[in-house]
């Protein structure tokens, strides 16, 4: 068993995803274990705490809340294609809308048409983001589609820190600390590569030799061709 995630304490408990498919709380003091829960599938996200509330995303995008939740996890939609959950208090609210007058390409990646802004009203810690797709354009690389997020400060898009595609419920989703423009790009799907060429070199064989065995063939085709001609007269 390894970590895949950076530990969250809180209250004096370490909360620490893990390849094994479970996320663990430790006594912070002695290391001791108090619970862990299976989600099924490996952990990679780091876990976030807020308002007494413990949410984790397991590596198929699945979010787990753990805690009083009834009014600490708040959601929106945007035409079922793009959901958006986050810890926050009552008056938090999100936002998401379409967008227009997009920023290139990152280098080497291809968008898929996919895109939203999303805004809220309050601060929070912790969100995550799934955004569904039905086709894409052959060149993109399913296995490859990870979400980015437009950097405002730098102007270019910058890749999601955990990301990732479930390519069996075709989504892509990911964890952020705070909103803005959103997209999913996916590499471009490269042809097979052409098998290596292999060149047999004769040892001690150079190239006037090449010459003479050439022209002592070709000099045997005329003879035998000659010699025929004669056969047939």
């Amino acid at each position: 068993m390894y970590w895949l995630s950076s530990p969250t304490v809180s209250n004096e408990v370490i909360y620490i995803g893990s390849n094994n498919h479970n996320v663990y709380a430790l006594n912070a003091s002695t290391g001791s274990h108090i619970w862990n829960y299976n989600t099924n599938y490996e952990v990679w996200s780091s876990p976030a705490v807020s308002n007494g509330v413990l949410f984790i995303v397991s590596s198929e995008g699945t979010v787990y809340a753990f805690g009083q939740i009834a009014q600490n996890v708040w959601n929106a939609s945007l035409s079922t294609n793009i959901t958006a959950f986050m810890s926050g208090n009552a008056s938090a609210d999100i936002l998401i809308q379409s967008v227009s007058d997009l920023e290139s390409d990152p280098v080497g990646w291809h968008n898929i048409s996919l895109y939203a802004n999303l805004t809220n009203s309050s601060a929070f810690e912790w969100a995550y983001i799934r955004m569904n797709y039905s086709t894409l354009p052959p060149k993109v690389n399913e296995s490859s589609l990870k979400i980015f997020y437009y950097n405002e400060t730098e102007l270019n898009w910058a890749q999601c820190d955990v990301t990732s595609v479930n390519e069996t419920e075709n989504y892509v989703w990911c964890n952020t600390t705070h909103f803005t423009v959103f997209g999913v790009f996916g590499q471009e799907v490269f042809p097979p590569a052409m098998p290596p060429v292999r060149v047999v070199t004769v040892p001690g064989l150079d190239f006037a030799w090449v010459l003479v065995l050439f022209s002592l063939a070709a000099a045997i085709f005329v003879f035998n061709r000659a010699r025929g001609s004669s056969r047939a007269q």
